[in-house]
């Protein structure tokens, strides 16, 4: 029987973590991952960021899917908060220019950005030198809702650094920091989506 505890999940994570690339039998069953910072660092923040600190918390019914094809895949931003989060705090330091994730319409409605193709590369290499992820995989039957109820637990207990999750933000502390370089984004590629429809 698999041990559903807080503490025996969060250490399954810790403990697989490593750079993504150096995972050889990432799971393609449901479960909930974590991203760790590899290196300290002050990443814009106003504390140092220790190494190992857990920036994020997530699920998936398909950790493989989710972790592989979008956080660390180049062009996922619009569909990855990660990515999002990450590329506003280091828009500055990496160059990064933000733009609509697709109509005026949609973006408008959700909000969502990205970034030019050459920052979406640049983004991506930054996190696969800078960042560990580890998992802990779910029993089989476990359904979305079982999954998503522990993630709250588990971000309510340990407040990720990039938590924006509107349950959970308002137990992180970094939250409206990274509301604020987010704005700068979604201002950035608004301009950008307005422009485009005129045109």
């Amino acid at each position: 029987m698999i041990e559903t505890s807080l503490e025996k999940i969060f250490l399954d994570i810790f403990n697989t973590a490593k750079e993504i690339n150096s995972h050889t039998d990432y799971p393609h069953t449901g479960g909930i991952y974590g991203l760790f910072l590899a290196s300290s660092t002050l990443f814009q923040l106003t504390e140092l960021i220790q190494k190992n600190t857990l920036l994020y918390l997530g699920i998936s019914e398909n950790l493989y899917i989710r972790d592989y094809n979008e956080h660390f895949e180049s062009g996922k931003t619009g569909s990855s908060s990660v990515r999002r989060a990450l590329g506003a705090i280091l828009k500055d330091e990496l160059k990064l220019k933000a733009i609509p994730r697709g109509s005026l319409e949609d973006f408008l409605k959700r909000k969502k950005y990205k970034f030019t193709q050459e920052g979406e590369l640049v983004l991506t290499s930054w996190m696969l030198e800078n960042l560990k992820i580890g998992y802990w995989k779910a029993p089989q039957g476990w359904t979305k809702k079982l999954l998503k109820d522990r993630e709250t637990q588990l971000t309510i207990e340990l407040k990720p650094v990039l938590d924006r999750d509107p349950r959970t933000k308002r137990f992180n502390p970094y939250a409206p920091f990274i509301d604020s370089v987010a704005a700068i984004c979604i201002g950035e590629a608004e301009t950008i989506a307005v422009s485009n429809d005129r045109n």
